[in-house]
């Protein structure tokens, strides 16, 4: 099984996980055919393995931790975004994201059922299976998750190849199962097979309000024998975000309690009644 590498989903953890302003109409992407690659989409998945993780210690791991910072620059306003990533076998995953130090939201997924919690007062509500945000968040959660590989995620994949300033790139087309959420399109160079670019559509919310999402990797690093882009510039709906990798965890064991839904107050005080009631019929 070919799995999907890190580099590529640090990329993607962003489209859902940065909070984005204003949309405007619904951008078009490029999808015009290039020239027929040299390449099916398993041997390119293959050589950006051995590029990205040679020592396997990502596909093999059972949980991580993740944490970006972002830096978004607009005309007259400079904000800083905090996102967290929480993964543990076999179907647990938490996003947090931050603003100006400040936890803006949260969004749980355990084994199928899926949460937002409001950073403002804790409150959360379950996600509509059907929902659009369900949808994009269980589209990170798949990109998120280590033993998964491209075809797992996306409907179709398609991979063709063009020259730019004497380099040859490799351009691989991922379209999702809902219909709702446009194609991610991955640039990849021909010579070292690392992710340069990526393309997409960022929906902002459930009434399709969009802007187009362009990534680029400025710089790699190696952790704990895993490449990973350490610094990316993002443009989308004309901000510029700086996103830098601050900490990559793997194979700790979390709290079943962290990707749970916080427990209502209500609740809380109508469950140690119940406790008090009971203890005192005990004593009896």
């Amino acid at each position: 099984m070919k799995h999907t590498p890190l580099a590529e989903k640090l990329f993607l953890f962003l489209v859902s996980a940065v909070l984005l302003i204003s949309g405007g109409c619904f951008p078009v992407l490029d999808l015009e055919p290039r020239e027929t690659s040299d390449l099916s989409v398993v041997q390119l998945i293959t050589r950006m393995n051995r590029t990205t993780y040679p020592l396997k210690k990502w596909r093999k791991a059972d949980s991580y931790y993740m944490r970006l910072k972002v830096t978004l620059t607009g005309k007259d306003s400079k904000d800083y975004y905090g996102s967290e990533v929480w993964y543990q076998q076999p179907k647990c995953f938490r996003l947090v994201t931050s603003k100006n130090g400040k936890v803006q939201k949260i969004l749980i997924y355990n084994d199928g059922r899926a949460w937002s919690i409001n950073g403002w007062n804790n409150r959360s509500t379950e996600l509509k299976e059907d929902s659009l945000e369900y949808k994009l968040f269980l589209n990170t959660v798949r990109m998120g998750t280590p033993s998964l590989n491209y075809t797992d995620i996306f409907r179709r994949i398609s991979v063709d190849m063009f020259v730019e300033n004497g380099v040859r790139y490799y351009r691989m087309i991922c379209m999702n199962d809902d219909r709702r959420i446009q194609p991610y399109i991955f640039y990849f160079n021909g010579k070292n097979f690392l992710q340069e670019k990526l393309e997409t559509v960022s929906i902002l919310n459930e009434s399709g309000a969009s802007e187009l999402y362009t990534s680029y990797v400025e710089k790699y690093t190696v952790i704990d024998g895993i490449k990973l882009p350490a610094r990316t510039i993002v443009e989308i709906g004309g901000t510029t975000q700086i996103s830098e990798l601050q900490e990559l965890v793997i194979n700790q064991n979390y709290p079943e309690s962290l990707f749970l839904p916080p427990v209502p107050f209500t609740h809380k005080m109508n469950t140690g009644m119940e406790k008090e009631t009971n203890s005192r019929k005990e004593s009896r």
